[in-house]
């Protein structure tokens, strides 16, 4: 990992500036590592890419901005259980750079997917060149917001909002 948060719970972390690439983290793992961890985070004009799995998972309150995220193996950017996340003005590219097999309820292909969260804001990111899904909002999502993206040349659905509710 370039930052994990899997046995500490550091809040207020700002990640700004830097070119985070060819990291190997574990299976459903990224580069930038919360999970349910690490809460209030900011991930700001940085450079995250070449990811052995994902780029970024994000983490409760996190603000997600003016990135570019592209050729990570699997996920640009994930969440689980991240409440209030805000991710705004990134550009997203080429995450999976090709066909990748996965199965059900593991599945991640996509430049981005969120899973049972809260408030999630998802605003003006370019979404662009993955062989999957764009942006993925999958199962128990609430209160949710996707508005003023620009999703283009996916592989199969640019925005696929699955099993939740607002």
């Amino acid at each position: 990992y370039a930052f994990q948060t899997l046995s500490a719970t550091p809040s207020n972390v700002v990640i700004k500036y830097l070119v985070i690439q060819h990291y190997k983290p574990p299976i459903q793992h990224a580069a930038i590592q919360a999970g349910d961890n690490g809460a209030r985070w900011t991930v700001d004009s940085n450079e995250i890419a070449y990811s052995g799995y994902a780029g970024v998972r994000v983490g409760r309150h996190w603000h997600v901005g003016w990135n570019y995220i592209h050729h990570n193996r699997y996920l640009g950017i994930g969440g689980y259980k991240a409440d209030s996340v805000v991710i705004e003005d990134n550009r997203l590219a080429y995450t999976p750079p090709a066909f990748i097999s996965e199965s059900g309820a593991t599945a991640e292909g996509s430049q981005m997917k969120i899973f049972k969260t809260v408030g999630a804001i998802v605003r003006r990111n370019v979404v662009e060149d993955g062989v999957k899904k764009g942006i993925w909002f999958d199962t128990d999502n609430h209160l949710s917001q996707i508005r003023g993206n620009t999703v283009r040349r996916q592989g199969q659905a640019a925005i696929w909002y699955e099993a939740s509710y607002s």
